[in-house]
This record gives structure tokens, C-alpha cells and sequence, in this order.
């Protein structure tokens, strides 16, 4: 017995930086692809409303994920890090992951340098 989700309706929850992708087809009784993930999606309502989702997929299922997404990009270590947060660019497909407590650690430690040199 077929369980198809309405068009643009969230899949099953993955665990966070798993990074295998989770595509069954729509179908919730489907076992997700499984293959490593090389896309990271972001679907829902520009820019960053309540109804967004993540999503991940593998080179053979990114045209079917992008269409519905708003944006994508290669994943990444970041991807899916708690507290990691989506940068959007002007052009779709060219955001990326950033986690804000890493990049204050890394421009701490510049600027130390920085101060030493």
C-alpha cells in the first residue's frame, strides 16, 4: 500500500549530518536511496520561513530534489551541524552552510596572530 506525501511535503526525518541521501520517490513506505549525499537542499518559502526543510541527495536523485528546493550547494562539513545557519546568495544554487561559533574561533585566533606578529 502506497503512503505519497502531498507534493512539497517534508520526507521522514534524517538524523543531522548523516549525509546519505533520503529519497524514496515521495513515498513514505519507500526505504530511502542511501547512497552518500553530494547536494545539500533547502526547500520551503524564501527566506527562511517556518515551512523549510533540508534535505540531502546523491548526484542520481539532486535534479529530482532541486525542484524543490530554493536553494543548494555541495555538501559540506557544516552541513547539518546544530546551530549552523544557511547563506543565501543572489544566485540559487550558490548558498552555503556556516557555523557561526567556528568562524568567531577562527577570526579570534587571526587576529591574534595578527596582534603577535
Amino acid at each position: 500500500m502506497s503512503n505519497l506525501r502531498a507534493p512539497g511535503e517534508p520526507g521522514r526525518h534524517q538524523p543531522g549530518m548523516q549525509h546519505t541521501c533520503g529519497f524514496d520517490g515521495g513515498d513514505n513506505n519507500n526505504p530511502g536511496c542511501g547512497q552518500p549525499a553530494t547536494l545539500h537542499l533547502l526547500a520551503g518559502e524564501p527566506p527562511s520561513t517556518i515551512g523549510d526543510y533540508a534535505m540531502v541527495a546523491c548526484d542520481g536523485h539532486a535534479e529530482a530534489a532541486k525542484k524543490l528546493a530554493i536553494d543548494w550547494h555541495p555538501i559540506a562539513a557544516v552541513c547539518g551541524v546544530p546551530d549552523a545557519l544557511w547563506h543565501f546568495e543572489s544566485e540559487q544554487g550558490k548558498g552555503f552552510c556556516f557555523w557561526p561559533a567556528a568562524e568567531g574561533a577562527i577570526h579570534e585566533a587571526v587576529a591574534v596572530e595578527l596582534v603577535a606578529s
